[in-house]
């Protein structure tokens, strides 16, 4: 049985069909196939994809506020000038604090793109976008000093990044 949404859900959901629109409008290659779909719907009439999800949208926010458009200029300018017309993607997710970013039909320089963000995501915050200073222990996931006390994570087992010149390390908080 279908969940019934709340109000402000059922106010923000024409707004983010809206948005998403105008993203795959943008980059084709953000809507997911019926083969790999977030959240695919069925119609009498067969498929009809009513862009309540992009691809974008897998992404943690902090994420998407700091490269997810960049990204995604970055991959059509590739896929334009090299004319790599078969490019999908095929899953976006965040696995052990870094992005997961899944696809077919690119090349090399479409990986490289891909490889640079996902470097990229071990030094963002997930929650906002900063520059992360902590990373939890089991379940990793990296926050900036401030959503740590915003979200009253302090609970967690934190341990402090310290940026030196041969990389990130941790040390015991």
């Amino acid at each position: 049985m279908k969940r019934k949404l709340h109000f402000k859900e059922k106010l923000l959901l024409p707004f983010q069909q809206i948005r998403n629109w105008f993203l795959v409008k943008r980059f084709p290659f953000l809507k997911p196939s019926l083969d790999y779909g977030c959240d695919m719907h069925y119609h009498r009439s067969g498929y009809k994809y009513r862009y309540e999800e992009t691809w974008l949208d897998c992404l943690p926010r902090g994420w998407r506020k700091k490269f997810g458009i960049q990204i995604c200029k970055e991959l059509k300018a590739v896929i334009e000038r090299d004319k790599l017309s078969k490019y999908t993607i095929t899953q976006v997710k965040e696995k052990f604090g870094i992005l997961c970013w899944y696809d077919e039909g690119g090349n090399k320089e479409t990986h490289n793109i891909v490889s640079k963000y996902t470097n990229m995501t071990s030094e963002i915050c997930i929650f906002c976008g900063k520059p992360a200073e902590y990373v939890t222990k089991n379940w990793i996931q990296y926050y900036c000093h401030e959503c740590i006390d915003k979200f009253n994570l302090k609970d967690k087992a934190l341990t402090k990044l310290i940026n030196e010149t041969n990389g990130w390390h941790t040390i015991k908080k």
